[in-house]
């Protein structure tokens, strides 16, 4: 994960941008005249171009942090920025704040609380004190949300707010908390909600977009998360009905279909390794349900690591391929009779008929 290469090139911008003095604008004159980079004559102008840079400079170097389990700072070390600081602490609906700079500060300002979220839990090995970090910063993402309710962008907000909340809900999932059936499928429906969320403001927010690969990271590893949210939640015994099921296989159509839209030849190789997955875990699941829940002997989706999580789903995914590939697991080798259905919760034989025959594509 370290040698990612978009880690690489974010830290060498990063770091070219401090030396700039890209974050400490009100200071400038610290540094040497070599350091000096005029983007325009005005000064104010050339100031807010240089603040920008660093704040997406920063947005995009949290996610790509958060993508891959990285912590910032195990990567980055502890730095103190005037710019980020000043960002998101300041009011954002004051008059002299442009519509521009209130989107990029609350685009940052929530990339912040990712961060901050990503590196408590990820460091919390107590339950009792994971589970109160999680409903603290449950309440602050609602609250983030409320707070940019009143940008003209709120769906670009809410769409990272969604990102977040879904970070938080994957460590929720995961088997450490040790959390009852019931509390589980609640976690289970609130990630749900915001996956579905998710396709709601996609849809409205690009409906005329070409193609996934022209969005930001920002907004690209949301739909990617997603998708894999989806599949992994379906070949599960974990939701209630029939029509829940049927509700999620739509939603996942809809966003397999964004993710495939003119996906051109010349651009395969951007979605070429996500596409794979979702594919090949369809093809071993399909209709096997059953041996699956089997081999897991647990209700839990994330299972084999306790940190990391939003990598985590990937890694999950990508284990259980690799389970059925090598020959580890027969997922075909068992049937539905070994299957205590009553540790699911499940009693419908409706529900039985249909998670014996799933399949999502």
């Amino acid at each position: 994960m370290n040698d990612n290469l978009s880690i690489k090139y974010l830290s060498l911008m990063r770091n070219l941008s401090l030396q700039l003095g890209l974050h400490r604008l009100e200071f400038i004159n610290e540094f040497s005249h070599k350091t000096n980079m005029t983007i325009t004559k005005e000064i104010n102008m050339n100031n807010l171009i240089r603040e920008r840079i660093y704040k997406f400079i920063t947005v995009n170097s949290n996610y790509w942090l958060i993508n891959l389990g990285l912590l910032h700072l195990n990567f980055n070390g502890f730095q103190e920025d005037y710019v980020i600081n000043k960002a998101t602490s300041m009011n954002q609906n004051t008059a002299d704040i442009s519509e521009e700079d209130r989107y990029i500060n609350s685009l940052l300002k929530v990339s912040i609380v990712q961060q901050r979220l990503h590196e408590n839990l990820n460091n919390n090995n107590q339950m009792q004190s994971k589970l109160i970090s999680l409903n603290m910063f449950e309440v602050i993402l609602n609250d983030l949300k409320k707070d940019t309710s009143a940008i003209s962008k709120d769906n670009l907000i809410e769409l990272s707010v969604e990102y977040s909340k879904l970070q938080l809900y994957l460590y929720s999932l995961d088997s450490s908390l040790k959390l009852s059936l019931n509390d589980y499928r609640v976690f289970i429906y609130k990630t749900l909600t915001s996956c579905y969320r998710v396709i709601d403001l996609f849809t409205n927010e690009f409906p005329n977009l070409y193609s996934i690969n022209q969005l930001p990271i920002h907004y690209k590893f949301i739909v990617e998360l997603v998708s894999l949210i989806l599949e992994r939640i379906f070949y599960t015994p974990l939701l209630k009905s029939v029509e829940d099921y049927e509700i999620l296989k739509s939603k996942f159509k809809t966003i397999h279909l964004l993710i495939t839209k003119n996906n051109e030849s010349n651009w395969n190789f951007f979605n070429s390794r996500l596409l794979k997955i979702i594919a090949k875990y369809n093809e071993i699941l399909g209709h096997n349900l059953l041996g699956f829940i089997k081999d897991s002997k647990s209700l839990y989706i994330l299972t084999k690591f306790n940190t990391h999580q939003v990598a985590n789903m990937n890694y999950e995914m990508t284990w259980s391929i690799y389970s059925s590939t090598k020959g580890k697991t027969n997922f075909n080798d068992f049937n539905d009779r070994e299957i205590t259905w009553d540790a699911f919760g499940i009693k419908d034989k409706q529900l039985i008929e249909y998670l014996d025959n799933i399949s999502l594509v």
